[in-house]
């Protein structure tokens, strides 16, 4: 989101002082089980719309999207996002929340996605440039926009992949989220 603002330094930022919209830049998601990972990106000029459509096609086939974090982060952008492009989100496809089932059922010192994956010998998640790779991506050149738009979905994708196998360590720990008749058919 881009901001005018007086100074660096803590400050309370006004919404009278946003500059542009915040928008999602990229999306990758699996299904349970399968191997490939599927990604989209904003398009050129930025808007994430034409993203959110081809994803919602997915998203509104699945009967319960699991996440790190998902029910306070991602479920709320992509609400949102919906929401200010008024395309359709499915409200009953369920969320299952990693980060919030494992501080339920767990005593660990951190209940972030790197550490729970190096905790429980995982895939670990890669490593990310910050701010850098967000400025790169909105203001590079074309050739850095176009290499760290890369980066972006390949971390994307790395995520998927440890959420996918932390879910599946972890999903005998947990209590069921769905009716006991629907896994007994």
């Amino acid at each position: 989101v881009k901001v005018d603002t007086w100074w660096t330094g803590k400050q309370y930022i006004n919404h009278n002082q946003l500059r542009s919209d915040a928008k999602i830049i990229s999306i990758a998601w699996k299904w349970l089980g399968e191997d490939e990972v599927y990604s989209l990106t904003w398009d050129s000029k930025q808007c994430d719309k034409a993203m959110l459509t081809k994803f919602l096609k997915e998203y509104n086939k699945a009967s319960m999207v699991v996440g790190q974090n998902n029910n306070s982060f991602d479920n709320k952008w992509i609400n949102t996002r919906s929401a200010y492009h008024k395309l359709h989100v499915d409200r009953f496809v369920k969320s299952f929340d990693i980060y919030r089932m494992a501080k339920r059922y767990f005593r660990l010192p951190s209940y972030s996605m790197a550490y729970m994956a190096k905790y429980f010998g995982l895939t670990l998640k890669q490593s990310h440039e910050g701010i850098h790779m967000w400025n790169m991506i909105e203001y590079g050149t074309k050739e850095e926009q176009k290499e760290y738009l890369q980066k972006m979905v390949d971390y994307n994708k790395g995520d998927i992949v440890t959420t996918e196998e932390l879910y599946l360590t972890l999903k005998p720990y947990f209590a069921s989220v769905t009716n006991n008749a629907v896994a007994k058919g």
